[in-house]
């Protein structure tokens, strides 16, 4: 499982899309992401649509805007 989610996660981050969140820990076999950049859609779109289109079960929790000092 740990092979399948490095897997996943190196595919969002190449896509130039995504910022994959703590891939450089060990974890769970699971992928943590935010969209890299300004869209027309966000995180929560992107689990409706892999639910609506493959019935993934994809957990969306907003996360919180960055602070920037």
């Amino acid at each position: 499982m740990q092979e399948n989610a490095r897997a996943l996660a190196d595919n969002l981050r190449s896509s130039g899309r995504f910022e994959v969140i703590g891939s450089d820990l060990e974890q769970l076999p699971l992928v943590a992401f935010r969209l890299a950049g300004k869209h027309a859609y966000d995180e929560s779109d992107i689990a409706w649509q892999l639910s609506a289109e493959r019935g993934w079960m994809v957990p969306h929790t907003p996360s919180r805007p960055t602070r920037r000092r």
